[in-house]
This record gives structure tokens, sequence and C-alpha cells, in this order.
């Protein structure tokens, strides 16, 4: 039984689907998965679980190290970008260096132009990892849900919002800025201040886009629902004057409550169009000029809101047939592998091979005297100066909350009766996988 680690970075927008993705998929139908909070993967951690695989969420500087170990002791690294779908093909695994390039040995991509474009780039590299276009993983899980009757949820409307960056919510601007800058290295100076004054300027037209809906428009209400890494007490004080039609959403998952409950989206080139899009529901931009790829494939709002736009059925059936139309025009299907239909493509990974375990090396001894002691000593001096930096950070600045403990909390309520944790750390093995697929829904 091969044993292997999906790391998840984010409880809203990763967990729900590496859950059901470690249930349900035939790729690892009798492997052992270790479901593991980013932070808390560490080289101790991969001595102990010895795991022939790990998908990691993301290449870049921060997690070179931790990746290289993982290289040399003999397992298969495999990067899943949560982030698959970039606003800008040329930041697609940008700050991956050619060495810890050489240390990945298969990218899944989500579509096809996302591997043409890797392919083109890495080109010239030494080591090319094996480019596979699989689909995503949490558009998978989405596509499994049931559509959204929309016609049971006129007047209701969601509100997701995208400027994280401007509006950080586990840490203070000073530090998202740092981060771009020069922890990551992501953009250049003269960009990152451009970037920040175009966001300001984009929030500020979709808040008064917003205000125009609430202050014209026949709704019940409108939930807000800030992106993942976004913090909502600047909405929250924007509009506190409409605090009788507008709702914060408090649910940990998107398609738990809010999509659910809701007969269409507004957004400003937001991802979670493809989210709602797929389940059935109307989007309308608040952006007067195209922001990026998911502001194209969505409704403009009326030039003129008189009352009834959002709560007639008919007119909002007729936005979200107008939307297919848009997304096959912008060919959306060539940044998600094949959006309609339940489809994830690993027939040329080397998992889909019984015979695929870990690369067996005789480094162990030299790794764990010489290298281990030297990367541990550097993941010491990164959380003595994040400790540092919170005695600096604002009250309204929230920790980022995953964890094991949570993870297995989440599987606990899928059935209450399974073993779900070992060493404190969240796994589904053969046996629970079976018990929990015998779970009613």
């Amino acid at each position: 039984m091969r044993s292997g680690i999906y790391l998840v970075d984010h409880p809203q927008r990763d967990l729900p689907s590496l859950i059901w993705w470690s249930i349900n998929s035939q790729l690892h139908i009798s492997d052992k998965i270790w479901l593991i909070p980013t932070k808390e993967l560490t080289y101790s951690t991969i001595n102990k679980l010895n795991p022939d695989f790990i998908v990691w969420n993301f290449a870049r500087p921060a997690n070179r190290r931790i990746m290289k170990y993982a290289y040399i002791n003999g397992v298969i690294n495999i990067v899943h970008d949560t982030e698959g779908i970039p606003y800008d093909l040329e930041g697609y695994f940008a700050t991956a260096t050619e060495g810890q390039l050489s240390c990945i040995d298969e990218i899944w991509c989500w579509g096809e132009s996302q591997k043409e474009f890797l392919e083109k780039k890495l080109k010239d590299i030494k080591k090319i990892p094996n480019i596979i276009c699989t689909g995503s993983i949490r558009y998978e899980y989405i596509k499994s849900l049931p559509k959204i009757k929309i016609e049971k949820n006129v007047g209701s409307g969601l509100w997701n919002t995208n400027f994280s960056t401007i509006n950080p919510r586990y840490q203070t601007i000073q530090d998202e800025f740092n981060h771009i800058v020069y922890s990551e290295k992501l953009w250049s100076l003269e960009k990152t201040l451009k970037v920040l004054l175009e966001k300001a300027s984009d929030r500020e037209a979709a808040c008064n886009g917003v205000t125009n809906i609430l202050d014209k428009a026949n709704i019940n209400s409108l939930t807000i629902r800030t992106h993942p890494f976004e913090s909502y007490y600047f909405y929250k004080e924007r509009f506190n004057d409409y605090s009788v039609k507008i709702n914060f959403s408090t649910s940990k998952d998107i398609h738990e409550e809010d999509l659910v409950n809701t007969s269409f989206v507004v957004h400003s080139g937001c991802q979670t169009v493809l989210d709602a899009h797929i389940r059935g529901i109307p989007c309308f931009k608040l952006d007067s000029k195209p922001i990026n790829r998911w502001s194209l494939v969505s409704n403009e709002l009326p030039s003129e809101i008189t009352g009834n736009e959002f709560n007639d059925f008919s007119m909002l059936n007729k936005a979200y047939e107008n939307q297919r139309d848009l997304f096959k025009k912008h060919k959306i299907n060539s940044y998600l592998n094949n959006i309609e239909n339940l489809s994830f493509n690993s027939n040329l990974s080397k998992l889909s091979s019984e015979k695929s375990v870990r690369i067996q090396l005789n480094r162990a001894k030299l790794i764990n005297t010489f290298v281990l002691p030297t990367y541990e000593m550097a993941k010491k001096l990164q959380n003595i100066i994040k400790t540092r930096r919170k005695k600096f950070t604002k009250n309204n600045v929230e920790s980022k909350a995953i964890s094991s403990k949570l993870i297995i909390d989440k599987l606990k309520n899928l059935n209450h009766n399974i073993s779900c944790s070992e060493y404190g750390l969240a796994v589904i093995t053969y046996k629970s996988r079976n018990e929990l697929k015998q779970t009613p829904s």
C-alpha cells in the first residue's frame, strides 16, 4: 500500500475538496492519504511518515528547502497549484528556480493552456518535470455537487470580493508589501505600487456599484463573502448603513451555504465566477473595464437599475445562458480541463501505475547527519522572525485557522466511528475510506 501527503493551505478554499478527493478518487482507492496543513509539514514529519509521494500546493522559495529534502529522500514530488488559473500566465511558476524545478517529478496543470505554457517555459532546463493536463481537484469536487435551483433564491445575491492584496486577512498591508517585493520577489517595486493603486481604484468602483444595487434594486439581501485571504473589516465599516440588507458570510465552504442560497453573483474579476457557473448561477461584473478573463465571461450590469432586474427569474436565466456563450467565446475550457463533466485525467501520472512507489535512495544517513540540522535551523530562524513580527500586527489581523485538529474534526463529523488520525495528523486509509463512502450525505 502506498502512502502520500496532500498539503492543505486554507480551510475554506482547499479542505472540502481535498477531503472529497481523498475519499472518492479512483487514483487513491488503495492508498493511505495524509491531509496535512502546509505549515505543519516539517522535515521530521517526512521522516516519520516516510511517504511515497507529496502533492504540493505551490512551488516557491518558501518551500524550496523542504521540497528538496523530500526529493533527496526519494519522495515523488508533485505540484498541483491551488492558484491553477493565474490571471496572467507569465506569473505561473514565476518564482520557481531551476534548482527547485529539478526536485519536482510532476506538475498537474488545470488546463491545456497552462501545460503548453510550462512546456515552452521549461524546455531548456536540464531536468524537466512530467507536465500533465489533469484538471483541478477543487473543481472536480465542485462538479460533483448538484446544480443550484436559483428560482428558489430570487432576490438574494452574493458579492465575492477579490482585494486581498490591499486588504490582507492574515497580515498587515506592510507585511503583504514586503512579501511581494522582498520575500517572494513576485513583482518589482514599481509594478507593486502600480498594482496596489489599481486595486484600490477597482475596489472603490466595486463598492459604488454595490451601493447602487442596494439603493435601487428590489432585492432581499446581499451576502458579502471576502476572498479567503481578505479581511472583511473594511466592508463592515463601509456598508454599515446597509446592515438591514447586508450579511457577511460565516460559511467555511462557499458551496455549503453561500452559493446554495443565492440567485446571482456580483464581483470584480473573481475566480468564483467559475464556481458559480458550474453550479448554474449567473454572474455580473462590477468593473467598468475588463480586469481579467473572469470579467470577460460575466454579464454587464444594467446601465440603469430600475428595481426588478435581480428578482426576475426569466432575466436571471437569460443572463446565465449568455454567460455560457461567453465561456465558450473566451475558451475557458482550455484553462480548466472538461468544465462540464467529472474528468480528472491522471493516466499519465506515475501514480496511475500500481508499481509507483518512492524512489529508494541510500542517502538517509548523510541527510539526517548534515542536511536535516541545517534545514531545521533555517526553519527555526524563520519562526523567530515571524513571532517577532506578530508583536507589531494590528488587532484586526487574523490567524489562518487551519490545523490538523480541524481536519480530524471534519473527518469525524462525516463518521464518528472511524479512526482518522495517527501521530496527531489526519489520515484516510483503505478501511476508513470505505466507511466514509458508506456514510449518508
